[in-house]
C-alpha cells in the first residue's frame, strides 16, 4: 500500500476524517449516556444520534476513502477539486444532522429535515459524478472502484428515500404517493443504508486495502462479489418499498451471505 499522505487528495481526505471523527465523538458520547442510564435522550436527540452516525461518521470516512481511492497522483489539480468535494460533503452532513437535532424548536413539522436532506442530496449526486467522471480516467477500473461506486448507487437511492421518508414525518404523506405506499417508501430508508450502502461500502475498502488496485479484468470473481452484495441491496429496497418483504429479503440474505463468503475465500 502507497503511502497515503503523499497523495494529492490527502490534504481533503483529512478534512472530512477529522469532521467524521468529531460527529464520531457526538454518537458515542450519547449511546454511552444512554447505556449507562445516566442520561435519557429524547426522541430527536435519539435520532440525531443515529444520522451522527450512519450518515454522519461513516458516511464522511467513506467520502473521505474514496477520494485518495478514486485521485490520481499525477493530477496537478486535483487537491483543489477534492478540497471542494471534502468542504461540501462536511457542512451538508453537519447541516443535515444539525437539522434532527433541532427538532421542532423552529419548525413545528420538523420542514429543515427534508429541506436539508435535499442540500446533501445534490451533494451526494455530485460527489457521484465525480467519482464516475475519475475512475473513466483511470487506465483501468479496479475491483475495489467498482464497488465503491455500486455503493454510491446505494447511497443515492438511500438518500432519496431519506428525503422522502423527512417529508413523510413532516406532513404525514408523500404527495401523489398514497398513504400506504408512502408508508412503505419511509420504511425502505433503514435498509437502503445498511445493506445497499454500508456493508457494500465496507467491502470495497476492505478489497482497496487488502488487495489494492485489482483489475476487475484480472478478478472476474472480485467484480462478481460486488455486483452480488449490490443486487442483494437492490433487492432488500424493493422488497421494503413494495410490500414484499417477505418474497424478497429472503434472495436477499441469501446474496449477502454469497457475497461474504466469496470475499472471506478470496
Amino acid at each position: 500500500m502507497q503511502d497515503l499522505t503523499r497523495s494529492p487528495a490527502w490534504p481533503a481526505a483529512r478534512i472530512a476524517f477529522v469532521a467524521a471523527l468529531s460527529l464520531f465523538i457526538i454518537t458515542i458520547v450519547v449511546g454511552i449516556l444512554n447505556g449507562l442510564d445516566i442520561y435519557e435522550p429524547d426522541h430527536d436527540t435519539l435520532i440525531t444520534h443515529v444520522h451522527a452516525g450512519t450518515l454522519g461518521w461513516i458516511t464522511l470516512a467513506v467520502s473521505a476513502t474514496a477520494l485518495l481511492m478514486f485521485t490520481r497522483d499525477d493530477d496537478p489539480s486535483a487537491g483543489r477539486r477534492t478540497g471542494t468535494l471534502a468542504w461540501a460533503m462536511t457542512a451538508a452532513i453537519a447541516l443535515y444532522v444539525a437539522a434532527f437535532f433541532v427538532g421542532d424548536r423552529i419548525f413545528d413539522d420538523r420542514i429543515q429535515r427534508p429541506i436539508a436532506g435535499t442540500i446533501l442530496f445534490i451533494v451526494v449526486i455530485w460527489f457521484g459524478v465525480w467519482l464516475f467522471m475519475e475512475n473513466r480516467k483511470a487506465d483501468h477500473s479496479s475491483v475495489a472502484r467498482l464497488g465503491l461506486l455500486l455503493a454510491w448507487i446505494s447511497l443515492f437511492v438511500g438518500a432519496i428515500l431519506g428525503v422522502l421518508l423527512g417529508l413523510y414525518t413532516s406532513n404525514g404523506e408523500i404527495p401523489g404517493l398514497d398513504e400506504d405506499t408512502a408508508a412503505r417508501v419511509a420504511e425502505g430508508h433503514p435498509p437502503a443504508m445498511v445493506i445497499g450502502f454500508l456493508i457494500l461500502a465496507a467491502m470495497a475498502i476492505t478489497e482497496w486495502l487488502l488487495r489494492d488496485h485489482t483489475p476487475q479484468a484480472e478478478s472476474r470473481i472480485g467484480a462478481a462479489q460486488m455486483w452480488i452484495l449490490f443486487a442483494a441491496g437492490m433487492l432488500a429496497n424493493i422488497g421494503f418499498v413494495s410490500g414484499l418483504e417477505e418474497e424478497l429479503l429472503g434472495p436477499a440474505n441469501l446474496l449477502m451471505i454469497v457475497g461474504v463468503v466469496i470475499m472471506v475465500v478470496r
